[in-house]
């Protein structure tokens, strides 16, 4: 296993149907002043190409430190305080380990 301080993380988010355009608008608000954070090295956010309102983000953040930063930011805490209308299931959050 690579030793790496890099914090590697996936966020899934799936829209209820009629949500669907709210959640893509709230989500693609957060990039760019997650950007800008100390110790963002990568946010990037996608839909699935054939599942319509379920969404990914991508992120790295150079530390842990950084990302519970990032996780305390107040347009991350509206956006999970208002995503709960929005999705069909539960956010599901997991951090990974590069292994080369």
């Amino acid at each position: 296993m690579k030793n790496d301080t890099t914090v590697h993380v996936t966020a899934r988010l799936r829209a209820r149907p009629d949500t669907q355009a709210a959640l893509r608008d709230a989500a693609r608000a957060l990039t760019g002043p997650t950007r800008k954070e100390t110790g963002c090295l990568r946010y990037d956010l996608y839909e699935h190409s054939s599942q319509t309102g379920c969404f990914l983000f991508i992120e790295q953040w150079q530390t842990a430190d950084d990302l519970a930063r990032h996780l305390q930011q107040p347009h991350i805490q509206a956006f999970i305080q208002k995503s709960g209308d929005l999705l069909a299931e539960p956010l599901q959050i997991a951090q990974w380990q590069a292994l080369d």
